[in-house]
């Protein structure tokens, strides 16, 4: 259309080779064959920079030569007053490689090319991975920059491709006739659903993958399984039909297997989309079968743990696929461990059980349970109704007497840990933090860096846990776990890095290319991921490859060239992939070649323009190629040249006519023709000159996608004595341009024009351009529409005689189509047992054809019954639309809708039991979610018998117990102590009991022990402690009458306690012996000794009398010194020690030492009986030790000798320092080690402390 607008004159900078056909649009410089527009405002971060680059048909520069590198500094070193910093598309790759993203070609890293500010600019690695120009030395240069940060940027686009950038954009309808509906129109293939992958666990009697796509004419479908990198990937393998299988269904895009085998079906599967324009492949998906392995039946070795020090325990390894839960149950398999009951102890992701501290009744044994469970991300999950557990052999904890007193907090070195360990964008995370420390413990966490929390994070199992669901990239950071003890007041901290993985997925997807036949296309697709990424091109399903002087790849760019329609029509796909998957990104390509033509645009008819004013008169016609132009006035050429920026009627860039300075003569009749190799046309319009103002360029009605970009012209022809502005309203409201991001002035030819950013739905409306002067004002008005995914769907309500326990039907009116038909239907649903704030999809890919509501004549209304819905549920509704732009706004939630109660189909789970007083049978389990009562009046059947003497159902026993309630105990009688019983449980509601759960061994309460430990006797151990004796009793159920758990020695001094006051010692297992410790030296004790179980003590054995030995040596050796003998052998000496009255006779003496840093109860001994002198031999080279001697009796171990000494052996000798230990060496003496004597000075000032 011919049009007439006044512009503001921007000469542009020509430099370099100009095509005869094509020049750079007005605000792009021309360098060489490319053009560059400079954007200094407004400034943008990387990702908004690369998509404003997109949008112009360019993208990012890419510099790759010192001349163009030249050029560039030139240029914005006069734009840039204030020297502001300036994007590129160079990023930093795997291999410390930069690359450009604008041609995917390399960054010439060659050394002294003067591209970067200096050498070290290219390896600070803190800066960031992106190339940016920055100002530093008095010239622009290349310095590593963070992409977040808002900047200047530079779009380049060849010029060969400058066409796409001096026209409209290119619609779906370019080139063909007038076309009511774009819907209409025929096109390639589009998915609106990939295919997931699908984990099957059990038997289920089918399972399927499906995906979903559009096109016109409609996509046929094909699936193909085989080998993920190579038959997927490269669009082959077999394709499965019924013809190969029977058990296998298609149904469009939906693939079913009847009785799914993982001989059979465990593979990687393609969906194949195809229709006349081409083929697209869907990512490749894995369906895979869960399986749970065995536990190895070796016994693992008892775990020591000091009562009041922490202490963790360590399940035996297993595999598991997809993922598996870890339980651990106490004293048997079904007595389930429950943290959220005991604070102190924690079950980590990784299988281990810690306690933060151990106390007696910690001790027993302990069994691991692996369940097998669905993974934590999105994959579909198709499994039976009771899935696989397994019990490893049970780990014994023997639980000391404690060993020093009270203990600070201390978080383990294995935490922070986060799972799944290798975080992806999409999981939910759990960030756990443990310590070992005297309770109570209290837990909490920060973000550092001055930043919050993530919106969808949360804390659990006593804020051990920071759970993140969908975490994002924006949620990687560093993140602290903090302990507090109320009871020592200290507490403890520790750091951890939190960074995401991504598998890709991209951040500006392909775009359907309508290009002129012989033209050049660059093709870019921009993906995000971590690890990054790499591509591979496709076109109709099959790998593209370079083709020399024609399809040139690198990396994310295409470029095709001297495009044929019969060589190069069809669809393309970008792939990205990484080591956790692959994203595609489609789009179609279609070649045109046709005359130019006017016929879509209306007579423009008589235009005016003010006198002394300027005007641009448009020509913008459809064809392909490209035209070439003239202007004719009064039939009459006007002999213009492209590329004329200095005459006062010009034709510039794209064929548009500028007139300045306008005269009485330029009034006329005008003639646009434009011509190809195919044809020509033209178009005419009548030039009238006005005193007054005159809108010349009017804004048209235009289509607009959602988050996509409008430009409304708006040009004015005006008295050039006048001053005039522009005011855009949006539905008669005057907009405030500067204050709202969404819109934005034209400049330079498009001056007074209106930018509409990121158009969002609301923006579709009127809009009104006013030109005013100081004398008068003129307006002009166009309409927006804004095209996208379907709006919100209103008035959904279910209909209430259509309920049952599990189903449905809803119904809802559709919401605005946004200019593009709806194609299907979402339904998602949330329950009162969420508080109705979780929304899940209940079904999907309803279909818009099938969703007419035929029972009511003449409605819009749609419908669907729902049936997979939870029985006596309370649900609210509500529903999306989706079309070929994507899923739209979810609607209003609909009322509450109840669906009918119905008997309970989950199977109790944790079915256990045992324990109470004797006589009783105590059956316990893990209660039902309420979500999973199905109905009022919830109550669980018990049933048991004893195990082996009744084999029919008719022989179980029954009891019901109505509530919510986790057991159930029967009288059994005393003579059934002890007692194997099956038992199993299931739930009830007042519509009927569900499954039963599976057959669990439980026992009886015990008895008391009857039987008594015989024959006690004792000797004395040291000065403190006694050996105590005795014969122990038959495990058996009638000595016993249980499980033996141990023995009890009661222990009071002679003549001085009785024994009510006796202290007990608690020995567990059984065993014929035990130590009583904590005793006074020299004193008479009587005691005795009886068997317990969980049901009490059994009888006591006779009373034995024994006394403890006299003290210890209470001196201690000095003048200790060391001698080296070899390269691994030292000798050590000493002033030997006397003993007094109330000490037992010496009986030796021991060297005693250990490596720096260890425990002293890792320490070594050498006893040396009574010679005052010995000798260490096997000592390792460049290792610290630590030494002390003493000596020793009955009494026990005396006094060490102090301060203690270091040393260690290098090149046969000692190293130490005199100042510090009494050391002396065999030859001459060694020079003082700076080590040593910062250790000496600091253990001995931590031990006199």
């Amino acid at each position: 259309m011919i049009a007439v607008r006044s512009v503001v004159v921007c000469l542009a900078y020509l430099a370099g080779t100009v095509s005869s056909q094509y020049v750079c649009p007005m605000e792009w410089e021309s360098f060489e064959q490319s053009c560059y527009k400079f954007v200094v405002y407004p400034e943008r971060n990387f990702n908004e920079a690369t998509s404003d680059c997109v949008r112009s048909h360019s993208a990012l520069v890419s510099v790759n030569s010192f001349s163009e590198h030249n050029f560039i500094e030139q240029k914005i070193s006069q734009m840039s007053l204030l020297r502001a910093n300036w994007y590129t598309s160079g990023v930093l790759q795997p291999g410390d490689k930069f690359r450009w993203g604008g041609d995917g070609s390399d960054v010439d890293m060659t050394p002294g090319n003067n591209f970067w500010i200096d050498d070290e600019a290219p390896l600070d690695k803190l800066s960031g991975r992106y190339i940016i120009y920055t100002y530093e030395n008095g010239r622009y240069g290349w310095k590593r920059s963070d992409p977040t940060l808002k900047m200047g940027y530079i779009c380049e686009t060849p010029l060969a491709e400058v066409y796409k950038t001096l026209q409209d954009e290119r619609g779906i309808d370019y080139g063909l006739d007038f076309v009511p509906h774009l819907a209409d129109i025929e096109r390639g293939p589009s998915f609106l659903l990939d295919a997931q992958d699908t984990v099957i666990v059990g038997r289920p009697k089918r399972a399927y993958i499906e995906c979903v796509a559009t096109g016109k004419p409609a996509p046929t479908y094909t699936w193909r399984n085989g080998t993920i990198g190579s038959t997927v990937i490269s669009g082959k393998g077999m394709e499965l039909t019924s013809a190969v299988n029977q058990r296998y269904t298609q149904t469009n895009g939906r693939l079913t297997f009847e009785k799914p085998s993982s001989q059979t079906e465990a593979a990687y599967y393609q969906c194949r989309a195809s229709n006349k324009f081409g083929t697209i492949i869907s990512p490749p998906v894995q369906v895979s079968f869960g399986k749970l392995g065995e536990f190895p039946n070796v016994g693992v070795s008892a775990v020591l743990a000091y009562a009041y020090n922490g202490a963790q325990l360590e399940c035996p390894s297993i595999t598991a696929e997809p993922a598996k839960r870890y339980q651990w149950a106490k004293e048997r398999p079904t007595a389930f461990v429950r943290p959220e009951y005991l604070h102190y102890i924690f079950i980590s992701s990784n299988g281990k059980l810690y306690f933060s501290e151990v106390t007696e009744p910690d001790h027993g044994y302990y069994y691991c349970v692996v369940t097998l469970t669905r993974p934590a991300s999105s994959e579909a999950y198709i499994g039976s109704s009771q899935t696989p557990s397994a019990t490893a052999i049970k780990i014994q904890l023997n639980v000391a007497d404690p060993v020093g007193g009270q203990n600070k907090p201390e978080i383990l070195d294995e935490f922070i840990s986060v799972f799944p360990t290798n975080p992806k964008r999409g999981d939910t995370i759990r960030l756990e933090c443990f310590a070992y420390g005297t309770l109570p413990l209290q837990y909490s966490w920060l973000r550092l860096g001055r930043k919050s929390m993530p919106v969808k994070s949360r804390l659990r199992d006593h804020n051990r846990v920071l759970e993140i669901e969908d975490v994002s990239e924006d949620d990687a950071g560093q993140y602290q776990c903090n302990v507090f003890s109320s009871k020592t007041r200290q507490s403890d901290s520790k750091q951890f890095t939190l960074s995401i993985q991504s598998k890709p997925y991209f951040r500006e997807p392909l775009k359907d290319q309508l290009v002129d036949k012989g033209s050049q296309l660059t093709w870019r697709c921009y993906a995000a991921a971590t690890p990054p990424e790499t591509y591979v091109w496709f076109k109709n399903g099959q790998p593209l490859a370079g083709v020399p002087g024609e399809i040139e790849i690198q990396k994310n760019t295409l470029v095709i060239r001297n495009l044929q329609k019969e060589k190069h029509d069809g669809m393309y796909q970008c792939a990205a992939k990484n080591e956790y998957g692959i994203a595609f990104s489609s789009a179609q390509l279609r070649v045109l070649e046709f005359a130019p033509t006017f016929r879509k645009q209306a007579d423009p008819g008589t235009n005016y323009a003010t006198l002394g004013g300027n005007a641009t008169l448009e020509c913008n016609p459809e064809a392909a190629p490209f035209p070439t132009f003239k202007w004719f006035k009064d039939g009459g050429d006007l002999g213009l040249n492209l590329g004329d920026t200095t005459s006062r009627v010009r034709m510039i860039p794209g064929g548009d006519l500028m007139i300045t300075n306008i005269q009485y003569s330029d009034s006329g009749q005008y003639k646009c023709e434009a011509t190809n190799t195919l044809g020509s046309d033209s178009i005419n319009s009548m030039l009238v000159i006005l005193q007054s103002t005159t809108i010349n360029r009017p804004p048209f009605s235009d289509d607009v996608l959602v988050n996509e970009t409008s430009f409304l012209t708006c040009q004015a022809s005006y008295s050039p004595g006048l001053d005039m502005i522009y005011i855009w309203k949006f539905n008669g409201v005057p907009i405030d341009v500067d204050k709202n991001p969404f819109y934005s002035w034209g400049t330079g030819v498009n001056q007074g024009g209106l930018y509409i950013r990121n158009a969002q739905f609301e923006h579709e409306g009127r809009y009104t351009c006013v030109a005013r002067t100081q004398t008068d004002e003129v307006t002009a008005s166009a309409y927006v529409t804004v095209k996208g995914p379907p709006g919100q769907p209103a008035g959904v309500f279910g209909v209430t005689t259509s309920i049952t326990s599990t189903s449905i039907q809803l119904k809802w009116t559709p919401g605005d189509d946004h200019g593009d038909p709806v194609s299907t239907y979402v339904v998602e649903a949330a329950t009162v047992f969420e508080n109705y704030t979780v929304w899940r999809v209940v079904k999907d890919n309803i279909y818009d054809s099938n969703a007419n509501d035929n029972s009511d004549t003449g409605s819009t209304r749609k419908t669907t019954v729902l049936t997979t819905l939870t029985p006596g549920t309370p649900y609210k509704f509500r529903v999306r639309a989706r079309n070929t732009f994507g899923l739209g706004v979810h609607s209003q939630p609909s009322v509450i809708y109840p669906t009918l109660g119905d008997k309970p189909t989950k199977i109790v789970e944790e079915v256990g039991g045992g324990g109470g007083k004797v006589g009783d049978l105590t059956i316990t389990w893990k209660p039902l979610d309420p979500v999973d009562h199905h109905g009022e009046k919830i109550g669980y059947a018990v049933y048991w018998r004893r195990k082996g003497l009744r084999v029919t159902d008719v022989d179980w026993e029954k009891g019901v117990v109505y509530g919510n309630a986790s057991r159930y105990v029967h009288t059994v009688g005393q003579a059934y102590f002890y007692t194997e019983y099956e038992v199993k449980v299931q739930a009830l509601n007042i519509h009927g009991a569900g499954p039963n759960s599976s057959i669990q061994i439980i026992y009886s309460a015990e008895d008391l022990p009857v039987a008594t430990p015989g024959t006690p006797y004792g000797e004395g151990f040291n000065a403190t402690c006694l050996r105590i004796y005795w014969n122990p009793v038959s495990d058996n159920r009638q000595q016993v009458k249980g499980k033996l758990l141990g023995y009890k020695i009661n222990y009071w001094k002679l003549d001085v306690q009785k024994e009510l006051e006796a202290t007990q010692a608690i020995l567990h297992g059984q065993r014929d012996r035990g130590l009583i410790i904590g005793l006074e030296h020299d004193t008479f004790y009587e005691f005795n000794i009886q068997a317990y179980n969980s049901a009490g003590n059994g009888p006591k054995s006779e009373t034995f009398r024994q006394t403890t030995f006299h003290l210890p040596p209470m001196h201690y050796p000095t003048e200790v010194s060391i001698h080296s003998v070899s390269e691994d052998t030292v000798e050590v000496k000493w002033r030997g020690v006397s003993t007094n009255h109330g000490e037992e006779p010496l009986q030796g003496y021991k060297i005693r030492y250990w490596v720096f840093g260890t425990d002293i109860r890792n320490a070594s001994d050498v006893d040396t009986g009574r010679t005052p002198k010995g000798r260490i031999i096997g000592l390792q080279k460049n290792t610290l030790y630590n030494l002390r001697v003493l000596a020793y009796s009955r009494g026990g171990d005396g006094k060490m000798s102090m301060p203690p000494l270091y040393f260690s052996m290098e090149n046969s000798q000692i190293r130490y320092d005199p100042s510090q230990t009494e050391l002396l060496a065999t030859s001459s003496q060694l020079l003082p080690s700076f080590f040593i004597t910062s250790v000496s000075l600091l253990l001995i000032a931590f031990y006199l402390h």
